[in-house]
């Protein structure tokens, strides 16, 4: 059968008089729909298909401020997302013993803070981000709450890259 769904995104951006900040702000819906391998694949026996998996549906706003100094750019966003139609793990017990399958069951609300920032000191170029943030899993009744799987509570990373000889870097 055939997979469809909408997505929309509003944002509204607004670069104050006379300064180097920038306001901006957003909501949207997106769907993601599961691939292949979450539809059909059966992973060496472990896990049973399931093509009647359906896509997860993104709702989320953002509110942020970008900042351009001469030698560096900083960004604040505080977002909110709810993850609908979640497609997580389970497991099923089968005569074979217990299996894992996908299916479209709970709701993943995170909310939290990103930090960007990138520059340039010296020869040196660098860009940096983190992220904080709750999530929580919560069963198709709103009921148990639980922290959902891949979903780290810090997240971040550090990237520094130098001209070495001609067209080369390192990074």
């Amino acid at each position: 059968g055939r997979l469809s769904d909408w997505g929309v995104r509003l944002g509204l951006s607004s670069l104050t008089a006379g300064s180097s900040m920038l306001f901006h702000g957003g909501v949207s819906r997106r769907a993601r729909f599961p691939s292949l391998r979450e539809l059909y694949s059966e992973a060496l026996g472990r896990f049973l298909p399931n093509p009647d998996l359906g896509p997860e549906i993104l709702t989320g706003g953002e509110l942020g401020l970008t900042w351009h100094l001469t030698a560096l750019n900083l960004q604040m966003v505080a977002f909110h997302q709810v993850l609908s139609e979640a497609i997580v793990r389970v497991s099923v017990a089968t005569p074979d013993g217990n299996k894992r399958q996908r299916v479209n069951r709970d709701r993943i609300r995170s909310t939290g803070v990103e930090l960007l920032a990138s520059g340039e000191w010296e020869r040196v170029r660098y860009t940096g981000d983190l992220t904080l943030q709750q999530a929580w899993q919560f069963d198709r009744d709103g009921g148990v709450r639980t922290r959902p799987e891949y979903e780290p509570r810090v997240a971040g990373r550090l990237n520094l890259s130098t001209p070495l000889y001609r067209e080369a870097t390192i990074s």
